[in-house]
């Protein structure tokens, strides 16, 4: 996989996230192992830092 194809699956992953707020589902709507994520929250601070993001939005929309 290309960087620039692993930057949209990243992307297309944290908008999936925030709309389901649930890693799983998310994955499988963007077509990437859950494993992935796992991996770029690891060794990817930004990506870390956005996955945190995205969590806090999906949890207060759940909220509401």
């Amino acid at each position: 996989m290309t960087e620039r194809q692993v930057r949209r699956y990243k992307a297309a992953f944290l908008a999936a996230f925030r709309r389901h707020g649930n890693v799983t589902w998310a994955c499988r709507e963007v077509g990437i192992p859950r494993g992935d994520v796992y991996r770029w929250k690891e060794h990817d601070t930004e990506f870390m830092l956005l996955y945190e993001v995205a969590e806090v939005e999906a949890t207060e929309t759940m909220e509401q």
